[in-house]
């Protein structure tokens, strides 16, 4: 499944951003604190950062384009908050591979986009999925009428 919806780009991360030190640097250049904007813009566009999102850098948030805003309020959750513990590292990780698009049919708007456990919740050991709401619900619709 392909998505042929038009998208507005400031609901989407460009990938040209992903593993790019260059952009980074370019972003942090007239910034006072450039230490924590670095942090921010590792934590959203670095595959080897392991850094969390502490309440420190949130204060920051509103000086984030619109989408880069709404990716940090959907996964630091999972990093800094009560999923941390559970594996939620793993949720980051696979939102970032994927470059905050959904894994089944690509689509890009970060305003829609959710994070989905696979094998459940209550599993530690869960692996995570980033789905665009619609292919959540589908996932979902089609796991829970399995054998009706």
């Amino acid at each position: 499944m392909k998505f042929e919806q038009e998208v507005d780009e400031c609901w989407t991360i460009p990938i040209d951003r992903f593993n790019n030190p260059a952009y980074i640097e370019e972003r942090i250049k007239n910034v006072t604190n450039k230490t924590l904007f670095k942090n921010i813009f590792e934590y959203l566009y670095n595959d080897d950062c392991t850094l969390g999102f502490n309440n420190k850098k949130l204060n920051y948030i509103c000086d984030l384009e619109q989408a880069e805003q709404i990716v940090v309020n959907q996964l630091r959750k999972y990093t800094n908050g009560d999923k941390k513990d559970n594996g939620g590292y793993k949720a980051l990780i696979q939102a970032r591979k994927l470059r905050y698009r959904c894994e089944k049919c690509g689509y890009p708007d970060v305003r829609v986009m959710e994070v989905d456990h696979v094998t459940g919740k209550k599993d530690p050991n869960t692996e995570y999925a980033y789905l665009c709401s619609n292919c959540h619900r589908v996932k979902h619709t089609l796991c829970n009428n399995v054998g009706n």
